[in-house]
């Protein structure tokens, strides 16, 4: 009996094994590695890459939508209210400071001699934006089939809330949440295959990247990658500190995991669910007291799912890619013009980078050749953004 006792003993105290967190860590170091030695020769693992983001994003629509709906429901009006308020406040408050970020970016350009082959006759008109098609789901149904977020987003918020006053929503609640188990349960199986998932991605990217591409565009590269790390790391965990019991480590330590990933996947949507159970965690670690569990993770899974329609902290910092644009080519944007590209610009986001980008360049009389720079860019940004609309 002592002998066993003390096998025992000695078998618990033996060093746990790595987490998945750090498992995903050494995934994306192990992968960029590969891609760098392996070069081209890594590219196949794009599609191992390809069929861990497919996986993902199996629950992320019925995710979001049940999140909404079984959240919202189970609220009052006041509580709905409240979470409201509270939560746009938040959001506005990190949009000016990103704003005031942007704004402050082209005091650190450094001395440039001007990139003559861009011509401001080259000024194109915009693309613009269905935001009636992208926002109202006038056929719920060919918004969850054509993976239209904002409008997915619309359709179970009214659905949600039309559930408050019902007598009988429990009747249908009730398996809403089983079905949500399910997909939570689906999500953390898929959330296994990261590490592996995240060294395909890292190490086929890493592969077919060109070192020369960066020589002439590295002053934005840089400083986007240390204004998107300042804020994801430092900036926003520190506002939660602030406005929250949680201490920075716990916030850092619980989030890592869908961080790690989104940088590696190069998409905040597919993390949304390991977010919004990794928040749930957190709030459940910290044991508060005074805080309804329900109402905490209610809280959790609405907002969440709720502002990511909403210009990410991502897409607000490439605003500054237009300020870029003009100092590139020997031709500042001024800064009587900067209220302009603000109010046109947050507006536009709503339809993406990819048509917002080309409709300010047109704004301010810039070049639209200048939006294949912005792409050739966005493939080395990329990573660091969804980091950063994880974060925010």
């Amino acid at each position: 009996m002592t002998v066993n006792k003390g096998k025992t003993a000695k078998k618990s105290t033996r060093k746990p094994r790595w987490g998945l967190s750090g498992q995903i860590l050494l995934g994306l170091f192990l992968g960029a590695a590969c891609g760098v030695f392996f070069g081209e020769m890594a590219s196949w693992l794009k599609v191992v890459g390809d069929i861990f983001i497919k996986l993902l994003q199996i629950t992320v629509i019925p995710y979001i939508s049940l999140s909404l709906i079984k959240g919202i429901g189970e609220l009052s009006y006041n509580e709905v209210k409240s979470h409201a308020i509270k939560g746009g406040s938040i959001l506005l408050l990190i949009w000016i400071i990103t704003l005031v970020i942007v704004t402050l970016i082209p005091l650190s350009f450094p001395a440039w001699p001007t990139a003559s082959f861009f011509s401001t006759h080259q000024v194109e008109e915009a693309q613009t934006i269905d935001f009636l098609r992208l926002f109202i789901p006038s056929n719920p149904f060919h918004a969850y089939a054509n993976a239209f977020v904002p409008a997915v987003v619309a359709f179970s918020i009214l659905v949600g809330i039309a559930l408050i006053g019902l007598p009988k929503k429990s009747a249908l609640l009730e398996p809403l949440n089983v079905f949500h188990e399910a997909m939570t349960k689906i999500t953390s199986m898929v959330a296994k295959l990261a590490p592996l998932g995240v060294f395909a991605l890292i190490a086929s990217a890493a592969g077919s990247f060109a070192i020369e591409d960066l020589t002439r565009l590295q002053v934005y590269i840089v400083l986007y990658a240390l204004i998107a790390l300042t804020l994801g790391l430092i900036v926003l965990p520190g506002l939660i500190t602030v406005l929250t019991p949680f201490r920075y480590t716990e916030i850092v330590k619980m989030l890592r995991m869908p961080l790690i990933t989104a940088f590696a996947v190069g998409s905040a949507l597919i993390v949304i669910p390991m977010l919004i159970e990794q928040c749930k965690q957190l709030i459940a670690d910290a044991g508060l007291k005074a805080i309804d569990q329900q109402e905490a993770n209610s809280s959790v899974e609405v907002l969440i799912p709720t502002f990511y329609p909403f210009p990410t902290l991502a897409s607000m910092l490439s605003l500054a890619f237009v300020l870029y644009a003009g100092w590139y080519i020997g031709s500042n944007v001024s800064v009587t013009a900067y209220p302009l590209l603000i109010l046109a610009g947050v507006p536009s986001l709503f339809g993406g980078t990819l048509l917002t980008i080309p409709f300010l360049l047109n704004l301010v009389r810039l070049p639209s050749d200048l939006f294949q720079v912005f792409v050739s860019i966005d493939v080395v940004i990329s990573r660091f953004g969804t980091f950063l609309a994880a974060m925010g």
